[in-house]
């Protein structure tokens, strides 16, 4: 249909009958502009989509018992667990280098700061048993409608061998410079 401004909207119309003494049967409609509505709901359902379709890792996991609620297709896919493994576990199970109590430091910091966020570096363990360095970025969402933490996964293997190629040409660079600054101080004394 289109509106008073030239543009299309969606319309949501319920018929109902209209008793009549006649012999013609007669139809009642109310019609409502719900346009806005399936607007926010398409851009919602896009949104959601992105989010599931992202490579990089997400999990919604509560608060209380901090058992996964819920995990995009990224997370899936690089951890190896289904959603209903993920389901019985909680973030501990995958961090293999955080120890409990740094980690529920955490938890009570962003608990304590409503709207803040922490970000820091792990390994998770997949199912397989292979480890993968991660950057979390940790926030809790704590709104009238639920309460719970969203941690964003970044698989850093490829930032980590980048890092770790420049750490071994500093260090090789450095040892050359001290050779150097050694062997001519040495050659110089008489």
């Amino acid at each position: 249909v289109l509106g008073t401004d030239g543009k299309e909207r969606i319309l949501y119309v319920q018929k109902f009958p209209i008793v009549s003494e006649g012999d013609k049967p007669m139809v009642g409609a109310i019609a409502m502009d719900i346009t806005e509505w399936k607007l926010a709901e398409m851009a919602l359902t896009r949104l959601g989509r992105v989010i599931d379709l992202s490579v990089n890792e997400l999990y919604i996991f509560d608060p209380e018992t901090l058992r996964f609620l819920q995990a995009n297709k990224g997370a899936i896919e690089n951890s190896g667990y289904s959603l209903e493994e993920l389901r019985k576990m909680t973030p501990l199970d995958l961090k293999l280098e955080m120890d409990k109590r740094a980690f529920e430091d955490i938890l009570f910091r962003l608990k304590r700061e409503p709207g803040s966020y922490e970000v820091f570096e792990t390994v998770h363990i997949r199912k397989d048993g292979s480890k993968y360095p991660v950057e979390v970025r940790l926030q809790l969402h704590d709104n009238e409608y639920e309460r719970v933490f969203v941690a964003i996964v970044l698989d850093i293997s490829e930032r980590k061998k980048i890092e770790d190629k420049y750490l071994t040409n500093i260090y090789f660079n450095l040892y050359m410079l001290f050779h150097i600054l050694y062997t001519n101080g040495k050659s110089n004394r008489v």
